[in-house]
């Protein structure tokens, strides 16, 4: 039995023969007072009247889905490993022991619509033991009839999560390969709407597979985004050499032109983008720009059209056909500043650029020592080399065959967060711990304050051995990296069975987990003296009696717990910040008992 991914709509013929054999159906039943078949029959034809394209799979149950009806997932710390290597910040990174459904059915209580990016790399679903996954405990291979199929199952339960969780400027990157590339992109429009995809991402590996009788150096990375203004923006690479080279030009008594002749070798000697060797002129003060056309773009309509005066013949240029790209009071401020006659004839004028007489259009000027970013490229070439950076944290070679190289992540990473430093970032695949490495060095490098998720199982002992040791040896240093400090807490997945807690007792039970969630929500510690958690009226009472209440902290307070006049005066004095815990903690669990 073969498995259909698509949902062929059959042909003309056939559909109307069988609408036509249903409507028999319907006269049977009518003349046979078989009333409550013939609504059925009409909406089967009503079914086979609708047109349908998109992506339909053997949906399949999962164990722990259904287990989640009877048993509630909730997070205990593993205290032992908690790394705190800046006690001075309240910022805490987490890891995420347990199935990932089960910690992001935790996190859509924490992180509803507040997560920033989230970057994957699920299982490619290649059929053979090196590249399978697991589904209900069992690996899922080629002779598997439904191999699709439980994948996509998997996937979709998953990613709808994923979904809710993104902000409203929320990005998701996904990692995929050929295997499933077709099925994902559908399913991803499905869940995100196809007006979220961004760009089928190629990242050229550099080092090729050749298992098909053909070097695939290739793999993809799916880019959907929740708000379609954002950009993403990588830095320019190779300036520094650039400016370098202009400025020791000048050093040597060269003058601007002969500058901007060695830039121009420069650029001819070097593959660079567009984005930077555009910017190929050297004005008199040695500043690098380029010349943007100023001609209308829209090639169906038209722009403004009136006179520019050239500064040295007093006479109109050349007026592109289609009108000016700017407006007339626009170009007026870009002309406010320096005149400068170059020595290759032509002119600057503020920010405009003039040829050597009127019979060539001008341009507007960019400089680029103001533009160090560019538009992230459709394609990357990045070796994949993760196996080789985990050596470098004391891991073997084969620990971990599939890691994803962390220059990948940064650069993808620092695209879309480089204007948002306090980004929080989710990886619900982590694997080896990829994510947490890249988003704790580009921390290092820009003073940034990112925070990330990383939830994996702990299939083959990965969490323990190799996802949490990576951060601690990241936190640590070896003989071959440099140690970056983070705050990390371990947190496990732990169930509290329904039946065992009748009546309001489950909402008690309930309540001693209650911790971890508001650590995981508000990215704190609550050993830090300055963060409490308060769940009744005696724990206040507690803290003001015995004084052990620090000003400018927070207090974490169960929504139910009253507070009189007095002490609201007196956390009101201390300036201490009460944030209500979310009473949406475990709502659902109990009006579901």
């Amino acid at each position: 039995m073969s498995e259909n991914i698509f949902n062929d709509r059959p042909h003309k013929n056939e559909k109307a023969d069988s609408i036509a054999y249903v409507k028999t159906l319907i006269e049977k039943a009518r003349d046979e007072e078989r009333t409550d078949d013939i609504p059925k029959l009409e909406k089967l034809i009503q079914m086979l009247n609708t047109t349908k394209y998109g992506l339909v799979w053997e949906e399949h149950a999962e164990k722990v889905e259904e287990e989640m009806k009877t048993k509630i997932p909730v997070f205990v710390e593993d205290e032992n490993k908690k790394i705190n290597d800046n006690p001075w910040s309240e910022n805490y990174n987490f890891l995420l022991e347990g199935d990932n459904l089960h910690s992001l059915h935790l996190l859509e209580k924490t992180h509803l619509g507040k997560i920033d990016v989230i970057y994957i790399d699920p299982p490619y679903n290649t059929g053979t033991k090196e590249g399978a996954f697991r589904y209900n405990d069992k690996l899922v291979l080629n002779d598997d009839t439904y191999i699709h199929s439980k994948w996509l199952s998997f996937m979709h339960s998953r990613l709808k999560i994923a979904e809710r969780l993104l902000s409203n400027n929320g990005v998701l990157f996904l990692h995929i390969d050929e295997n499933e590339f077709a099925q994902i992109k559908l399913l991803l429009d499905e869940i995100f709407g196809k007006g979220a995809f961004v760009e089928n991402l190629i990242w050229n590996k550099r080092v090729p597979k050749n298992d098909k009788g053909i070097g695939a150096i290739h793999e993809y990375v799916l880019i959907y985004t929740k708000n379609s203004k954002n950009e993403f923006m990588v830095e320019k690479e190779g300036l520094e050499n650039i400016f370098s080279l202009v400025d020791e030009a000048k050093k040597a008594g060269k003058t601007p032109l002969e500058a901007q002749n060695l830039l121009k070798g420069f650029y001819r000697e070097n593959e660079l983008p567009r984005a930077i060797t555009l910017y190929n002129n050297v004005d008199n003060n040695f500043r690098i720009y380029g010349k943007i056309n100023m001609s209308w773009p829209n090639a169906n309509t038209f722009g403004p059209r009136y006179d520019v005066l050239h500064p040295k013949t007093a006479k109109p240029v050349k007026v592109p056909a289609r009108g000016w790209r700017w407006r007339y009071e626009t170009l007026e401020d870009a002309l406010k500043g320096e005149f400068q006659e170059l020595e290759d004839g032509s002119y600057l004028q503020g920010r405009i650029w003039y040829a050597k007489d009127e019979n060539t259009q001008i341009s507007s000027v960019n400089y680029l020592e103001e533009t160090n970013r560019m538009l992230l490229r459709s394609i990357v070439s990045l070796k994949s080399d993760g196996s080789l950076e985990l050596e470098k944290l004391g891991f073997k070679k084969n620990d971990f065959a599939y890691a994803k190289p962390v220059t990948l992540a940064k650069e993808l990473l620092e695209s879309i967060t480089f204007n948002n430093l306090d980004a929080t970032i989710l990886d619900f695949f982590a694997g080896s711990g990829t994510t947490g490495q890249a988003v704790t060095e580009l921390n290092a490098e820009d003073g940034g304050t990112r925070k990330f998720i990383l939830a994996t199982n702990n299939e083959n002992n990965i969490a323990e051995e190799v996802t949490y040791e990576r951060m601690k040896r990241i936190s640590t240093g070896t003989e071959k990296y440099e140690a970056h400090s983070l705050n990390l807490k371990y947190f496990k997945t732990d169930f509290v069975i329904k039946k065992e807690f009748p009546d309001v007792s489950l909402e008690y039970e309930l309540l001693k987990y209650v911790t971890p969630l508001v650590e995981l929500e508000f990215a704190v510690d609550i050993t830090n003296p300055k963060v409490q958690i308060v769940l009744n009226e005696e724990q206040l009472e507690s803290l003001i009696n015995n004084k052990q209440l620090i000003s400018n902290s927070t207090i974490f307070m169960h929504p139910d717990v009253f507070r009189d006049g007095k002490q609201n005066q007196i956390l009101q004095d201390l300036q201490i910040r009460v944030q209500e815990i979310p009473n949406y903690f475990f709502g659902m669990e109990l009006w579901t008992k």
